[in-house]
């Protein structure tokens, strides 16, 4: 994936660390990630034995279901959305064509079709997005890529929410989008803001914060480096937290002109601390899991999402007596990890005194727990990250 460096075109780099999730089997990406640093400008990305039609496969068929859409916006997602749209507005016009590439299920779009913003399109791989768009907000939608906007939509404004981190190739994604847009015309970008990981950790450490289809790994420096090296001019940014089902991730924001600008500098900072994070990543596992694995202790896992898959591939866990790995929802019915099938979590009801319950879920977590233990009643352990 990383043949070369979309900021100095440089095909020196050096790994920092590996990364290794324990994926389900339907999966159409790898589970291997290595994280590198371009030797001359210090970018930083992860390469992976996985190519763009396999992430694409992923991002059509396993990111959103009817789980993901069934969950109504908190108080600190309404008032992150706000911000967002507050910067939006600072910079468009209400007759503008407005384009949300990569919408997922993004309220942005909604948000501004409430305040009077009439030309708004959205662009998703998904096609449960695109129906979803269509549906919910009566916004059109249209399934397609960064590099594939259909010819007839002509952006006054681009929105790229947390989307630049999934992307390979990204200096020719940018170049394609300069083509898309006429000179002077924007983009506003967010991307998590990598330096920051370690306010954020929880005792899984900053390692955590590095998902298998995060590609890309930014801070203020390099999300500026990257995107004027690739003919863009910045004309603001902020840093902010960005709050999706309880999870809050620290990002960084910028809006970026269409002007021809095509310089970079180096900076190794980042690099720097994701190389310690390596070195120091032993430290943060915390003591459960050397319990567990001492005295094999009966575990049932349950949540398989992201934290599950880092849990499993890059911790002890592994290495415990599980009895099963649970969850809920039915798209990973008869799909397996480390050669185990995922089961219902109505098996929670055979755990005893003596058993572990360990619920890798960030989300519903609090949930979680008051079902298990007044619902089910489980009376032995609960261990949470």
């Amino acid at each position: 994936m990383f043949d070369y460096c979309p900021v100095c075109k440089s095909k020196s780099f050096k790994a920092l660390g590996k990364l290794n999730f324990a994926l389900p089997d339907t999966y159409p990406i790898a589970s291997k990630l290595t994280v590198l640093q371009c030797n001359k400008c210090g970018f930083v990305g992860s390469d992976s034995l996985a190519n763009k039609d396999d992430y694409n496969n992923y991002y059509r068929q396993i990111t959103y279901s009817s789980n993901y859409t069934a969950f109504d916006l908190d108080d600190d997602e309404i008032q992150y959305l706000d911000e967002t749209i507050a910067i939006i507005q600072k910079h468009i016009n209400t007759d503008d064509k407005i384009l949300d590439i990569g919408c997922g299920l993004s309220h942005i779009l909604s948000g501004l079709k409430n305040n009077k913003y009439k030309n708004l399109y959205a662009l998703d791989m998904s096609k449960e997005c695109v129906n979803y768009f269509k549906d919910t907000y009566q916004i059109d939608a249209i399934v397609g890529a960064v590099d594939n906007i259909p010819c007839n939509i002509k952006p006054d404004f681009i929105i790229l929410s947390h989307i630049v981190e999934h992307l390979f190739e990204l200096d020719k994604q940018l170049q394609y989008l300069k083509e898309q847009l006429l000179e002077g015309k924007k983009i506003f970008v967010e991307v998590p803001d990598t330096s920051r990981f370690e306010e954020f950790a929880t005792n899984l450490g900053e390692l955590s914060f590095f998902y298998y289809t995060h590609l890309l790994h930014f801070d203020e420096f390099h999300l500026q480096n990257v995107f004027e090296a690739n003919g863009f001019t910045m004309l603001e940014s902020g840093k902010r937290v960005r709050v999706e089902k309880c999870v809050k991730i620290p990002s960084i924001w910028a809006v970026f002109s269409n002007v021809d600008k095509y310089v970079f500098k180096c900076n190794f900072n980042l690099a720097n601390k994701i190389g310690v994070w390596f070195d120091d990543f032993d430290s943060y596992i915390f003591d459960d899991l050397d319990n567990l694995v001492k005295t094999q202790k009966p575990v049932y896992v349950w949540g398989m999402g992201m934290h599950a898959h880092f849990l499993l591939g890059m911790t002890k866990l592994k290495d415990c007596n599980i009895v099963a790995l649970l969850d809920k929802n039915p798209d990973f019915k008869g799909t397996h990890i480390c050669g185990m099938e995922i089961l219902s979590s109505d098996l929670l009801y055979n755990a005893t005194v003596d058993d572990c319950v360990f619920i890798c879920a960030q989300v519903n977590q609090s949930s979680m727990r008051f079902y298990l233990t007044e619902t089910v009643g489980f009376k032995g352990e609960i261990i949470t990250i």
